[in-house]
């Protein structure tokens, strides 16, 4: 590889890494301010009908609903969700989800996000607690937009450093002159 060619790879990852990390760092900052507000919000309740948990959610089923409900696992507490969730039929719960506005999941077909759960028992995860989970979540988009933009400084930094392939005018030979 060529100095050129090399110097030009590197300033292709600075630039992707501009990009990227211009992306991350919009959604970070867009994140909280799209979380729904409370009163936008509907109650659902039933008792359990099913569970799926995958990686990111756990995705649940009321009886005598259709609809798909998922728990994101960034919401908080999920241990005590999953364990909730598993006491199929034994007590209702109740979560509230965005009414008119399903997700399009991306193994599946829509969902609605949980924003609040409660049992019968007690409320598990309040709207507020969600919410501050969200937020803190979009703060780690901080993080990793300011890592990505270092490493494009980096490519860019190194991309300059880089000595000309110049043979017009050619590099002595240690030792001499």
């Amino acid at each position: 590889m060529t100095t050129k060619q090399f110097k030009l790879t590197l300033r292709t990852f600075a630039l992707i890494g501009t990009v990227l990390g211009i992306v991350v760092l919009v959604l970070s900052i867009r994140g909280p301010s799209t979380f729904p507000e409370r009163q936008t919000l509907a109650a659902v309740t039933g008792a359990v009908a099913w569970t799926r948990a995958d990686r990111y959610s756990v995705d649940f089923g009321l009886a005598g609903d259709s609809r798909t409900f998922s728990y994101a696992h960034k919401s908080g507490d999920r241990a005590t969700i999953a364990s909730v969730l598993s006491e199929t039929s034994q007590h209702p719960i109740s979560i509230l989800v965005l009414p008119d506005n399903p997700q399009q999941g991306t193994a599946g077909g829509p969902f609605f996000q949980v924003y609040e759960f409660s049992s019968n028992q007690a409320l598990l995860r309040s709207y507020d607690q969600v919410k501050t989970a969200w937020v803190s979540d979009y703060r780690y988009g901080y993080w990793a937009a300011l890592l990505v933009f270092l490493a494009a400084g980096f490519f860019e930094y190194t991309a300059r450093k880089v000595p000309p392939n110049n043979s017009f005018n050619p590099m002595p030979l240690r030792g001499t002159g």
